[in-house]
């Protein structure tokens, strides 16, 4: 055909013997089964780092070569989160307490809503949080706990008093006190056990007000991270009053007080976080011990507890203060490819493991906790042996643009 070369005529002809077909796949079958029974046969090449039922290791780094155990859930709508690699680094470098509570977490299925995903934490054994406990606003609003201006009024402190005869108080960094002769936000954890009176350091929220009553009066409002990781990180009043104002202004609430609660307050803004709330809170289980925040698969922040009500108590506002960040302060565009959330989720877990915590002074009772490394900060309060709450930030934030000019503080205020 068109000068080519046909091949010979015996060339062509049909094989006179062909293979018996069942006896090739007898041989197929055969194979299969002999890889598969030496397969069970033979020992783990992993030997002491294989896994119990649930987790697969990570890595064999330098560690407690614990796996990282994905929450077995509670329904079938909460499945675990699936761990590819699963080694956990040494929480060596924490505090006793934490280290051992870090120990124990196991992380549940997120739940998302746009751009936002909340990983739910779970403690399946270990120390619980003993006694009985009030959060903030609960003991402001029985009248247990009392907060008032010292000694007239001074901005970077106020006084609290725990009259329960029976009940710890746990009061959270970034809560917000509203009242008194400006509005405060919470420098950092205290726990106040029964009777306990105690000076709390605070921020001013409220730069252009400074006059009111002595007393003050729960918000049930937590600063936004953008306000919060200015005070984890440090930074002074001014720094705090610059989030506050920019924050206002990209939220368009801005309040002649310059009020940080007035701004959460506004009704456009308090119509989409109670958005947020309705959308989520109903997904994330009872049983949750903390939660780990990405924003469009982005680690963003951590809080965990050492009492799963005291957790359920306190997620509404931090779904709030990470919702204005997160959602509130972005425009509203397509979502985020959620491929590969679970990986970085894990991965920021193993860094809050890695960064390690040093002790740190906080009034009242219990013993403060601090991380900064690894481009991680923030901190918790401990009392006896776990935690109460442990919160950390990763440190990037939204660039918020410059407002307007400060204007001249109202007369009779003090810095």
């Amino acid at each position: 055909m068109g000068g080519g070369t046909e091949l010979p005529r015996e060339e062509n002809r049909t094989i006179p013997h062909p293979p018996n077909r069942t006896l090739l796949l007898l041989c197929f079958f055969g194979g299969l089964a002999t890889v598969w029974f030496g397969g069970l046969l033979l020992p783990s090449q992993n030997g002491p780092l294989d896994p119990p039922k649930g987790g697969t290791p990570i890595s064999t780094e330098e560690g407690n070569h614990e796996p990282i155990i994905p929450y077995s859930g509670e329904s079938e709508e909460l499945q675990p989160v699936s761990f590819q690699e699963g080694v956990r680094p040494s929480s060596v470098g924490h505090v006793p307490e934490l280290a051992r509570y870090l120990d124990q977490v196991q992380i549940g299925e997120p739940v998302w809503y746009r751009n936002l995903a909340i990983y739910p934490l779970f403690l399946e054994r270990g120390v619980r949080l003993e006694g009985r406990w009030l959060t903030m606003d609960e003991a402001m609003r029985r009248g247990v706990l009392v907060v008032t201006e010292k000694d007239g009024g001074s901005v970077p402190v106020v006084f609290v008093e725990n009259r329960s005869r029976d009940e710890y108080v746990f009061i959270m960094r970034g809560e917000i006190l509203s009242g008194g002769k400006q509005t405060r936000t919470v420098r950092q954890d205290v726990i106040l056990a029964p009777g306990q009176r105690v000076d709390l350091d605070v921020f001013c929220v409220e730069r252009g007000r400074w006059h009111g009553e002595e007393k003050f009066r729960p918000s049930s409002q937590l600063a936004p991270l953008i306000v919060q990781k200015r005070i984890a990180e440090g930074q002074g009043q001014s720094s705090v009053w610059d989030a506050v104002r920019g924050l206002a202004f990209r939220l368009r609430a801005p309040s002649p007080s310059e009020s940080l609660e007035m701004a959460l307050d506004a009704p456009h803004v308090r119509q989409d976080l109670e958005k947020v709330r309705k959308e989520l809170l109903p997904r994330i289980p009872d049983r949750a011990m903390g939660f780990l925040f990405l924003h469009a698969r982005r680690p963003v922040g951590a809080d965990m507890f050492g009492d799963a009500q005291i957790a359920r108590q306190l997620l509404p506002k931090l779904l709030d203060a990470y919702a204005v960040d997160c959602l509130l302060l972005e425009k509203e565009g397509p979502a985020a490819e959620r491929a590969g959330a679970d990986r970085e989720a894990i991965e920021f877990f193993k860094r809050i493991v890695r960064a390690g915590s040093q002790r740190s002074s906080t009034p009242g009772s219990g013993a403060g906790i601090r991380t900064d490394a690894l481009g991680l900060v923030g901190g918790g309060v401990s009392f006896g042996d776990t935690i109460v709450h442990y919160g950390v930030y990763a440190r990037h934030e939204p660039i918020l643009p410059m407002p307007i000019p400060h204007p001249k503080p109202m007369e009779g205020f003090r810095e």
